[in-house]
């Protein structure tokens, strides 16, 4: 049986680690905002470099140039995590949070890379790391112990057939207290903020780029393309966000975002029935991503899949 990497108190020891049991921060509450919205913007900043980026300018990063786990994904996180600690009432402090849990989240991608099985490495490294930064900015104790708690609430739950079901921040009933049951749970939902919105086609293609061992400016083999969209289609349609408020916001084009998810994938298979060879493939997938950009400018148009 693999093992995995994250339990019930793994936040605390991680932040055990790094502080002492009786250490006392002097930083006043808007010090500690601002050194927080320092972080975000250098966790940003390291995201981007380290895992690269697609839209608007597609750009590689020194570690590996990842279609879906990049500085994209962890700036649309943060955008909404301020946008529903907002709406929920959050105290500056928290949202503060919330943002440095996004941009320092993905940090270390090493499973995606090397195409291992999630098991909550990559999620518990990018905690330390993070940790490790809030220690030396001499960041409450308190904090850095919610801040681990959303990371590793990020963690992708699997079935036994590899597909997603959920997130570590919904499967654990054992947090030590609600602040940090919280910040897994907005990290966990704004991670996937983005599922129901008119990028969402376009992220999903790049996610299976991603899964498949290509960046964004390849064209990846076939094989499990059409397991991937069925992937697709079923979480789409079950997927329910543990926070009532993004159930609400984050959901308005769920109808559409839906409805292009299933007939894309009744084309794939229509297209790839009987095989194709590699010139009509890549000429498959120049269509599809055509069509998801267009879908992205406009998903109320339903763009014509032609491809």
């Amino acid at each position: 049986m693999l093992e995995r990497h994250i339990n019930a108190r793994t936040a605390d020891e991680i932040v055990a680690k790094k502080y002492d049991t009786d250490y006392t921060s002097e930083l006043s509450s808007g010090q500690v905002i601002n050194k927080m919205a320092g972080l975000a913007v250098a966790g940003q900043k390291r995201m981007t470099e380290r895992h690269g980026s697609v839209l608007p300018n597609s750009r590689p990063g020194r570690i590996a140039h990842l279609g879906y786990n990049n500085g994209d994904h962890t700036r649309i996180f943060a955008h909404r995590s301020n946008v529903l600690g907002r709406s929920m009432g959050h105290s500056a402090l928290q949202i503060a949070t919330h943002e440095v849990v996004a941009a320092w989240h993905d940090m270390d991608q090493t499973s995606v890379i090397k195409g291992a099985p999630r098991m909550g490495l990559d999620e518990k490294s990018s905690a330390e790391m993070l940790i490790d930064e809030m220690r030396k900015k001499h960041i409450p104790k308190e904090i850095a112990d919610l801040a681990a708690y959303g990371i590793l609430g990020t963690w992708p739950v699997m079935n036994k057939a590899g597909v997603l079901v959920g997130q570590w921040a919904s499967v654990l009933d054992d947090y030590p207290s609600k602040e940090a049951e919280m910040e897994a749970l907005v990290a966990g939902t704004c991670d996937l903020g983005d599922l129901y919105s008119s990028r969402s086609p376009f992220d999903s293609s790049n996610l299976y780029r991603q899964r498949e061992g290509y960046t964004p400016d390849q064209v990846p083999r076939p094989d499990n393309y059409i397991k991937h969209l069925t992937g697709q289609v079923g979480f789409l349609e079950n997927h329910k966000y543990p926070i009532a408020q993004a159930e609400e916001s984050f959901k308005r084009l769920q109808p559409e975002v839906a409805s292009y998810a299933e007939k894309k994938l009744e084309r794939v298979k229509k297209r790839l029935k009987g095989g194709v060879d590699k010139q009509e493939w890549a000429g498959i997938w120049k269509g599809v991503i055509s069509t998801d950009l267009s879908f992205m400018r406009d998903p109320k148009k339903n763009p014509p899949l032609d491809f």
